[in-house]
């Protein structure tokens, strides 16, 4: 069964062990808003989604490094045909600072 962002966060704080004030400072967010999360007031950012699946084992933030995700996508993407998704890719890239 699949944990709701509400979950994720809250049982992520819970087994970090830290007090709200320690996990909110850790993570970049004031204690206001981790307790709206935790309670489902509010729907928590992806990036702070993405740190709490980190910490539940959901994910591992160093499943592919960055070498391996340049060579799939040029593997993939090197064939004339995919000319637009080519240009959508580096279009989309191009909008990260």
């Amino acid at each position: 069964m699949a944990l709701s962002p509400r979950e994720i966060v809250r049982t992520a704080w819970k087994q970090t062990g830290l007090n709200q004030s320690e996990f909110s400072s850790r993570h970049g967010i004031t204690q206001y808003n981790l307790s709206r999360y935790a309670n489902g007031k509010v729907k928590p950012p992806e990036e702070l989604l993405m740190q709490c699946m980190h910490i539940l084992g959901m994910i591992n933030q160093d499943d592919i490094s960055p070498q391996e995700l340049s060579d799939l996508i040029q593997k993939k993407l090197s064939r004339p045909e995919q000319a637009v998704v080519r240009r959508a890719v580096y279009d989309l890239l191009s909008n990260f600072s």
